[in-house]
């Protein structure tokens, strides 16, 4: 089975309908410094014509190098083993190393709109196992984001 590996791009992202903006360092809600409610449970991070990703904000470590972060990434269609799927959504457990650049698709669970399991993946959890993240692509992006979101996001 081909490895789905949602990323994420966090330059702007909603939370229920609270527009966040990060910049530099900093979390903002309309020009104010902000910390997301400890309530959230998904954040939309980035958003194409087709998906949506999502990052569980209480999956988040604030401490530490290295962080696993669960992510939801909602499709329009989406072909699994030949057979098209019309609105599924996958949930990937990712663990990053914010110190070595480095990544690991620990898990992935594949969903049909109707929550039916289509497939899913699973890699042993072991930081030798973890890649290192390549420059200017959409991992690094996730990467830099996750790991500065580490602080706002418990």
């Amino acid at each position: 089975m081909k490895t789905l590996f949602c990323v994420l791009f966090l330059a702007c992202f909603t939370c229920h309908g609270q527009d966040l903006k990060i910049i530099g360092n900093s979390v903002y809600s309309n020009g104010v410094a902000v910390l997301p409610s400890a309530s959230l449970k998904w954040v939309l991070v980035y958003e194409t014509d087709s998906r949506k990703y999502y990052v569980r904000s209480k999956s988040v470590p604030s401490f530490g190098s290295d962080c696993k972060v669960w992510v939801k990434c909602e499709f329009s269609t989406l072909e699994v083993k030949g057979k098209t799927y019309n609105n599924p959504h996958s949930i990937s457990l990712m663990r990053y190393d914010c110190t070595e650049s480095k990544s690991q698709m620990v898990s992935v669970y594949i969903y049909s709109e109707s929550g039916e399991t289509i497939a899913s993946e699973e890699h042993p959890d072991n930081h030798n196992n973890m890649s290192i993240i390549t420059p200017d692509t959409m991992g690094e992006e996730v990467w830099e984001k996750v790991c500065l979101l580490r602080p706002f996001l418990k």
